[in-house]
């Protein structure tokens, strides 16, 4: 992170906008100035997809103000040098530095420090860093957790997930807030697939099965301060920005003539529609939500999954494929599978398979008479993974 800061100082000093700058930020970070990072609000919204896309790291881009937004009258829009918007500042962050534009203290230009995106390639995410006074960028960073978008869900055993899109400083206040309220997790790390409420976040957070969801949800609301997700789709927000256009078009058309009526009727015709395709989605997702226990027992229906390999399996790991053959070969003929005997482990095997990160995952099993009982974990679980067989 730090050479992204050295590199924004470097343009900053180069001839154009920046050269008002060049004289305080030629060499060290300006006197009684911080960087600081915000996660840029809305990226998957509207069209701005399709602008994210183009996005790099070190990309100069530009904040403007955008006081006549009817939504939010501190609004802080960002774009690109060329006009292309992207998304916004987040609304408590805005909140403070709206007044620092509005009294002529411009933090502009800015620089892209991150640019995250989902397996299908879909930018989520874009943090911004630039430089603010220090008692601003207090309350800067502590709004940006505010800001954070956050979701929250139980795994196939009970585990609970706290799923998070904010950049990686942030996450680490997170953690750090966690165990000072002494609410234990299991472990943290990148999410590879959408949550059930169709989003991809960039983080989870994993607790055990002594942690509710009702604590976590207390916890981001007083302790983080940030409010509860929606429970809307992307598609439902569209259905409300369609119904709020439909009773201002109705209100028109009463003052206007018959044909337009019509008009009106057609478009809830059209509302209508798409209420049942945002109900049909649902069912899928409940469905999809089974599909993977339903294809595993008729796949391999020898296998009997211990503990949290369900949840290792279908939300921890970026690939599949290397331990879903293993478990192929297991099914059909485990004298075929390269493993190795657990150390105080009694009659545990050993074989290790790759994530799509690194060759860290681990696959445990062992034989009693048809069945094939099985562990999948990864490698920082390897102590209390031998634990737990020890006594089984």
């Amino acid at each position: 992170m730090r050479c992204l800061w050295s590199a924004l100082r470097r343009w900053l000093c180069k001839p154009g906008k920046g050269a008002e700058r060049q004289e305080k930020l030629d060499g060290q970070v300006p006197e009684g100035m911080v960087p600081v990072s915000l996660v840029v609000a809305g990226v998957m919204l509207e069209k701005r997809p399709e602008v994210a896309l183009g996005l790099h790291v070190r990309q100069h881009v530009h904040l403007r103000r955008e006081p006549g937004n009817q939504n939010d009258k501190h609004a802080i829009k960002v774009e690109t040098l060329d006009g292309q918007q992207f998304g916004y500042i987040g609304r408590r962050s805005a909140e403070v530095l709206a007044p620092c534009f509005d009294a002529g203290h411009d933090p502009n230009p800015v620089l892209i420090t991150e640019v995250s995106s989902d397996m299908n390639g879909r930018v989520i995410s874009v943090t911004l860093g630039l430089y603010l006074p220090k008692d601003i960028a207090g309350q800067v960073n502590q709004s940006s957790i505010q800001d954070s978008d956050w979701f929250c869900e139980e795994g196939q055993t009970g585990a609970v997930y706290l799923l998070l899109n904010c950049h990686q400083a942030m996450l680490a206040q997170v953690i750090a807030h966690l165990e000072d309220q002494g609410l234990p997790f299991m472990r943290h790390g990148r999410s590879y697939h959408p949550a059930l409420n169709g989003r991809q976040y960039r983080w989870f957070i994993r607790f055990g099965k002594t942690v509710s969801m009702a604590q976590i949800e207390q916890f981001c609301r007083d302790v983080l301060g940030i409010q509860p997700p929606p429970d809307d789709s992307a598609e439902t927000e569209e259905l409300t920005e369609l119904f709020e256009l439909a009773d201002s078009e109705a209100q028109a058309l009463i003052e206007k003539n018959t044909a337009l009526m019509r008009s009106l009727d057609d478009l809830k015709a059209e509302h209508e529609t798409f209420k049942c395709q945002v109900l049909e989605k649902e069912r899928q997702v409940e469905r999809l939500t089974q599909l993977p226990n339903d294809l595993l027992d008729v796949l391999l229906p020898n296998m009997v999954f211990k503990r949290d390999s369900l949840d290792v399996l279908l939300k921890e790991l970026k690939s599949f494929k290397d331990v879903l053959g293993i478990l192929r070969t297991l099914e059909s003929d485990p004298q075929q599978v390269k493993c190795k005997r657990v150390q105080s482990a009694g009659k545990w095997l050993e074989c290790h398979f790759n994530t799509g990160v690194a060759n860290d995952g681990r696959l445990y099993f062992k034989q009693e008479e048809d069945q094939r009982f099985v562990l999948v974990s990864l490698k920082s679980e390897q102590k209390r993974d031998v634990q737990y067989l020890a006594k089984r």
